[in-house]
């Protein structure tokens, strides 16, 4: 059969190919009639060994065939054409239309604040283990926390080792602030600043900025002027709010108005992201969130945290005990000011270092 395809076709190679690549071809041969009714013309080896292909090929009358593309082997793109075509078809579609929740499209900046508003207050307390990664410009490293945080400001974290063991644990009721450090036994107290509270976060964050963001709620600027538009690249809502020379711009979604991100320029704050969006005891909450410090231009500090919940209870029931926090034995007992210095020291101390990585992280991971 070999030899009648070469002795026909010559060299013609039995593989076509197209814009999706090389497929196989199935080849059906029709012979012509010759000399009478169902007579067939043959040139082998069998018939005419002194024939040469050429002599074959010039005796005989041209035989016809007919390629049919095998439909068992899988068509796929194997060309940048094809896939600059496919891209080009597929951005030629129309995008799907925005779908807005049972209000429809918001257009009030005013009205979306207060149904956010609303939103937010469906989680007033919440449980779980985490895992957060943490980066600093010294270092970066990954740590397992246990947070509980309850509306309005009230705060605990604990950092724990390998084994689960809590190597440091912070805690606030909103008024009063405390921080058992175990890697070096010292026991801080003082006021529920924002300077305090980042003994245990490399970032500048007050209780209730805290307890929003865990709670996947984005802590908005006091707003002199507002401003709501539809986002149609990021298929959002975007609303923005300004203050003097600080501007702030949350996307939110259209349909249930979960955020999506946030950022503040003209003032040093920090990016928030919300992502993987779980039902979770029947609300649609974020289990990943992720901060990154800016300067007044937007431009990265260095310094990023990303939260990972696991094992995450909404509205669980919370004891008062949780954000009250006793000193250890045999620990070193420091009073620190809002400020984060210790008192008695005297205003020419300098303000204490952003920390780096909390105790119990593992750094390079």
């Amino acid at each position: 059969m070999v030899a009648r395809l070469r002795c026909w076709l010559g060299s013609a190679d039995l593989e076509s190919h197209s814009l999706w690549g090389s497929q196989r071809r199935r080849v059906f041969l029709i012979p012509p009639k010759i000399k009478g009714i169902g007579a067939r013309h043959t040139c082998g080896p069998q018939r005419s060994s002194a024939r040469s292909v050429e002599d074959c090929r010039a005796r005989s009358p041209p035989i016809r065939a007919i390629v049919r593309p095998s439909m068992s082997l899988a068509m796929k793109p194997r060309t940048p054409v094809a896939l600059l075509g496919l891209a080009l078809l597929l951005a030629a579609c129309p995008p799907r239309p925005l779908r807005f929740g049972p209000e429809g499209e918001i257009t009030d900046p005013d009205t979306l604040i207060r149904l956010l508003d609303r939103r937010a207050e469906r989680v007033r307390t919440l449980k779980s283990e985490a895992r957060a990664r943490i980066k600093t410009p010294r270092q970066s490293g990954t740590v397992n926390e246990f947070v509980a945080v309850q509306r309005p400001d009230a705060l605990h974290l604990e950092t724990l080792d390998f084994f689960g063991k809590p190597v440091a644990v912070l805690a606030t009721n909103g008024q009063r602030f405390a921080l058992y450090n175990g890697q070096d036994s010292t026991f801080y107290s003082g006021p529920a600043s924002a300077a305090n509270v980042s003994r245990l976060l490399p970032l500048v964050l007050d209780p209730r900025e805290a307890v929003m963001i865990l709670l996947g709620e984005v802590p908005k600027l006091a707003a002199e002027q507002t401003r709501l538009v539809v986002d149609e690249q990021a298929r959002a809502y975007l609303l923005t709010l300004a203050s003097g020379a600080v501007t702030q711009r949350i996307w939110l979604g259209t349909e249930d108005l979960r955020p999506l991100r946030s950022e503040i320029r003209g003032a040093r704050a920090y990016d928030v992201r919300f992502e993987n969006y779980q039902l979770i005891d029947e609300v649609v909450f974020p289990v990943e969130i992720s901060l990154v410090a800016v300067d007044e231009r937007g431009t990265p500090t260095g310094v990023e945290i990303a939260l990972k919940y696991q094992e995450l209870e909404l509205n669980p029931s919370l004891s008062p005990t949780l954000f009250h926090l006793d000193q250890p034995a045999n620990t070193r007992f420091v009073e620190v000011d809002e400020l984060g210095r210790p008192l008695g020291a005297g205003p020419d101390l300098p303000l204490p270092e952003q920390p780096g990585l909390p105790p119990g992280a593992s750094p390079g991971r």
